[in-house]
């Protein structure tokens, strides 16, 4: 048991050395070297777009019938996909496009992700955005308040000296906003819940941490984000990324995809509910190998395999 302990704790001390903590604009100025080219792109919004023309609401969503005003959004999935800058640019910026149409479907069993190296020993699936804040809500005066959050001795001592000071102080502002609407409309551009009052929950416990493959902001978000108290105390705060790295012990299995298909897009993927889909591509192109799993391209199409000797 001795000897098992001393393993778990050496995996552990592994994982924590190759950890890193960047800088917001360190950390993108880094990523947004990686570019994709126009024909990668053009290929890749046309996989999407052949995958996309199976999704079971797809009509539906262009209509959707409403319980109350804008409670589903109304989406022309195929269009707007076609509206994605293809021009050669970074890839985190045509990643960013890509989520924030799939997600406009507001389907938790519909998404995309992105697997890829982004040099420096980044990877966005082990990348996540942390603040020195935490907010919450006081169920007797219904104000927003702010107190230091599990990442805090990782930020200056005197940010965090003026956020302990005002932990009784209620917040008057976020960046000019009142803070409950603030909170209600972070993560606007990717969140899929549908009530007003989960986004809310939802955000609160999103706004101290989150990741950047499932929550691509742009830097200029994440930095320079004023907080005034009633006390006219007033503190300016920046995320930090931080990065787990590719050997961090906790990985993900659903995360470790094959690589069956050899191009340069191998690692921007679209998942339909349970089965990871690797960038469907035309069936004539010499770099694609079909997919034998539980989709299968089939006269230049994609279907669900279908077992008959049941």
């Amino acid at each position: 048991m001795k000897s098992f302990l001393i393993v778990i704790y050496f995996l552990l001390y592994l994982g924590l050395t190759s950890q890193k903590v960047y800088e917001v604009k360190e950390f993108f100025n880094i990523i947004k070297k990686v570019n994709i080219t126009e024909e990668d792109s053009k290929k890749l919004i046309k996989s999407f777009k052949a995958i996309c023309e199976r999704y079971v609401y797809l009509d539906i969503i262009k209509n959707p019938p409403q319980p109350q005003d804008n409670y589903f959004n109304v989406v022309n999935l195929l269009d707007d996909l076609g509206k994605i800058n293809t021009s050669t640019r970074p890839l985190y910026d045509f990643y960013r496009d890509v989520k924030m149409v799939i997600n406009k479907c507001q389907d938790l069993h519909f998404d995309t992700t992105i697997q890829r190296d982004f040099g420096s020993n980044i990877n966005l699936v082990y990348c996540i955005s942390i603040s020195p804040v935490v907010f919450y809500v006081k169920d007797e005066d219904k104000k927003v308040y702010a107190a230091p959050s599990n990442y805090a001795k990782l930020f200056d001592p005197n940010i965090i000296d003026i956020i302990e000071a005002n932990i009784k102080n209620p917040v008057r502002s976020i960046n000019g906003s009142e803070p409950l609407d603030y909170i209600q409309n972070f993560n606007k551009q990717f969140r899929k819940v549908k009530s007003p009052n989960a986004q809310f929950t939802f955000n609160l416990n999103l706004h101290s941490s989150f990741s950047l493959r499932d929550f691509p902001f742009i830097g200029e978000d994440l930095i320079n984000i004023k907080l005034e108290y009633t006390t006219d105390a007033i503190v300016d705060i920046s995320y930090k990324i931080y990065n787990s790295a590719k050997d961090n012990l906790f990985l993900n299995e659903y995360f470790n995809f094959p690589n069956d298909i050899n191009t340069s897009m191998n690692n921007i993927i679209i998942i339909m509910p349970k089965f990871p889909l690797i960038n469907y591509l035309e069936k004539n192109n010499e770099n694609l190998k079909e997919v034998k799993r539980d989709y299968i391209i089939e006269n230049g199409n994609l279907r669900c395999k279908v077992d008959t000797k049941i």
